[in-house]
């Protein structure tokens, strides 16, 4: 990339409302989107997409519409990023942008990407290895304590654990008002726990010192399944959501959202623009305690910041 271009990362609701520019000529912000318009044709600033985009798009159900449904969101896509993709390799954890047009993404995504996951066929898939792995996952007695009021109503083996906490994250994705109140009953067993009451009061307070503590000291506890920066930006996301702040009222938009801060925190990238309040308070956080430079603005002080830089 040309070190003399200045990268940004637009969220999705930025692009929905250039997308509502074009083809509603909704002029609530006509004039940044020209502006926008005239700073990218004179070479003054480079954008992405990514995944978290396209996902953004796709309903929770199984039953989706055809691609025709996406194309005024894709064009908008297509036109803001010169369908310049940045690729995550979720193996080697490593980055790549490329030229792709976002409609082949989407239909690729269409076709992989769901929100809810059926453990049992995962099994199934794997034939010979799938039935040892049950098998072996039985076997381990769980651990789970009887005494514990939120669990498997078969509390005998991991399996029966595992089964039954994607059965409930695949609920509580699809239904906002249970997601409310299974974050309740956890936030109500979290509070009580020694220092809880006084790191959401001073989150509350914007001082991030005790969550960035307690942050650090669950990690070291579950570190084995955090292998990435979107294992990472989920699991700060997902803390801060159940301490109430920025607090989402679906549980798919925390996944997106953390989505997109991973994704505008490459390193070439210098802003991250969204109107989204909860994304920005969240990501302003995690970006501080992850050691991110990227700025985030909202779309009117991206204008001026940028009329600044150039």
């Amino acid at each position: 990339m040309d070190n003399t271009l200045t990268q940004v990362y637009f969220d999705w609701n930025i692009i929905a409302y250039f997308r509502d520019y074009i083809y509603k000529k909704n002029n609530h912000y006509s004039q940044e989107f020209e502006r926008i318009k005239q700073i990218i044709s004179e070479g003054k600033i480079i954008s992405y997409y990514s995944d978290a985009h396209l996902i953004d798009l796709i309903p929770i159900s199984q039953n989706r519409p055809d691609i025709e449904f996406y194309l005024k969101d894709i064009e908008a896509i297509s036109i803001i990023t010169s369908n310049r993709y940045l690729q995550f390799d979720y193996f080697n954890t490593s980055w790549k942008f490329i030229q792709l047009d976002p409609k082949k993404q989407m239909i690729h995504l269409l076709k992989t990407h769901f929100d809810t996951f059926d453990f049992e066929s995962q099994f199934n898939e794997m034939d010979f290895l799938g039935t040892l792995l049950k098998k072996t996952l039985k076997n381990i007695p769980s651990p789970i304590p009887d005494s514990v009021q939120y669990k498997p109503d078969n509390n005998f083996s991991l399996f029966n654990v595992m089964e039954f906490l994607t059965s409930e994250n695949n609920k509580s994705m699809k239904d906002p008002k249970l997601f409310k109140n299974r974050k309740k009953f956890f936030y109500d067993g979290l509070i009580k726990e020694d220092n809880m009451l006084e790191i959401k009061s001073s989150l509350d307070r914007g001082d991030i010192s005790k969550f960035n503590q307690f942050y650090n000291k669950t990690v070291n506890l579950v570190g084995n399944i955090i292998k990435s920066r979107f294992d990472e930006m989920q699991f700060m996301f997902s803390l801060l959501d159940q301490f109430y702040f920025a607090s989402d009222k679906k549980m798919r938009n925390i996944g997106i959202d953390s989505k997109h801060a991973t994704f505008a925190s490459h390193s070439w990238t210098k802003y991250l623009v969204t109107q989204d309040k909860n994304l920005r308070k969240k990501a302003d956080i995690a970006y501080h305690i992850l050691d991110i430079s990227v700025k985030i603005l909202n779309l009117k002080e991206f204008i001026d910041q940028i009329d600044d830089d150039i």
